[in-house]
């Protein structure tokens, strides 16, 4: 498992194409735990946020969503996943203080929430 979230905002990351296993390869019940995974990571987003990115999920299609996971599967122990689809990216990683400090991350991959235009706005606009 990586130390930290690949994708932090700070970092302008491409990974490529998704890894891991894709949504036609999951079933019935593995594709209902991966949106309900999904769901959860959305609904820390201000609603109508939220709402929004699930539509754009919905839109762009399941079918190219992905799910890659890195590390143990025993509590206590390290591990990492990403959620990789068409219009988004979730991280989490679990790696740090003997996997006892989660950090978390969801990235738009239409506008990032906007984080090209600050950051551009703080390169013109020493603070």
């Amino acid at each position: 498992a990586p130390k930290d979230v690949i994708t932090a905002p700070e970092n302008k990351i491409d990974l490529g194409d998704p890894a891991g296993i894709s949504w036609e390869e999951l079933r019935g019940k593995q594709r209902q735990a991966l949106m309900r995974l999904v769901r959860q990571f959305a609904n820390n987003l201000h609603s109508q946020l939220s709402n929004a990115e699930m539509q754009s999920i919905q839109e762009a299609g399941r079918e190219g969503i992905h799910f890659a996971w890195a590390g143990s599967h025993d509590r206590g122990k390290a591990h990492y996943f990403r959620i990789h689809g068409p219009t988004f990216i979730i991280e989490y990683d679990n790696t740090q203080n003997d996997a006892n400090h989660v950090h978390a991350v969801w990235h738009s991959l239409k506008n990032d929430f906007n984080l090209d235009t600050l950051r551009q706005h703080h390169a013109d606009h020493p603070h």
